[in-house]
């Protein structure tokens, strides 16, 4: 989606629900808001806070790399990776983004699609 189309995503997202946008990896455990998620390069997380009253990164041990915190994928979050604005022969092009769940475990509200 172009940033006009995310603004308008996200507005509808927060009128309906209390929903922080953080990165979805990190250096830190510490969760915090992206400052513009419109302008975010990097892989999202939409956290419904009337679902999961607090989110927490857990480690990633990478035996030959660097080691990093990631926001659990079995938990009732979004996964938000923007879509991006590049050039392909010549002519302005956008790469697809996604807006992906994993729904492995049940969650009271979650399926539903309503407030708790």
């Amino acid at each position: 989606m172009f940033p006009e189309d995310m603004e308008k995503f996200l507005e509808f997202v927060r009128k309906r629900d209390p929903v922080a946008v953080t990165l979805r990896s990190s250096d830190s455990t510490k969760v915090t808001p992206v400052p513009d998620p419109l302008i975010e390069s990097e892989v999202m997380t939409l956290w419904n806070k009337s679902l999961l009253g607090s989110l927490e990164r857990k480690l990633i041990n990478r035996p030959r790399g660097k080691d990093y915190y990631r926001v659990d994928e079995s938990l009732p979050t979004l996964e938000l990776s923007p879509s991006r604005l590049i050039e392909w022969s010549g002519k302005p092009a956008l790469l697809w983004g996604r807006l992906y769940g994993f729904f492995d475990k049940p969650t009271s509200g979650y399926e539903r699609g309503t407030r708790l």
